[in-house]
């Protein structure tokens, strides 16, 4: 994984774009890996993709989860909420609001390497599935 240079803030065009660049990068060459000649000639690439697939397909929490899991959310907020203000009181305010932008970006980062390679595996289950029916 290429080293990404983080956006300051909000504001910081020429950091969003070198992001965005940094990204595009990372996403065309997992590509390139993964579907290489020699990997596309191995099982593993394949078994890979069939589990991903498949677990990826099936993932979806009930409403039961949903409401179960909303107490446990709010209380992870709370506790966060609580350290965050801790800090601030202590006198830590920019260094906690640097680390939470820094943690932020690099979990939306995350998640959106993994949006870019579930979508087209999304795609194709709502095609069949539609063939299908």
């Amino acid at each position: 994984v290429p080293e990404a240079t983080l956006p300051t803030g909000p504001g910081d065009a020429a950091g969003w774009a070198a992001l965005g660049a940094g990204l595009r990068e990372t996403v065309a060459d997992a590509a390139r890996t993964m579907f290489a000649p020699a990997n596309l000639a191995s099982w593993r690439l394949w078994l890979f993709l069939y589990l991903a697939l498949c677990i990826g397909s099936h993932i979806s929490p009930s409403g039961p989860d949903l409401r179960g899991g909303l107490l446990g959310g709010l209380a992870f907020f709370a506790l966060l909420a609580l350290a965050g203000a801790v800090a601030f009181a202590a006198g830590a305010g920019p260094q906690v609001v640097a680390a939470a932008w820094t943690a932020g970006l690099t979990v939306g980062l995350v998640l959106t390497f993994v949006a870019a390679i579930n979508l087209p595996l999304a795609l194709l289950v709502g095609l069949l599935g539609r063939l299908r029916a």
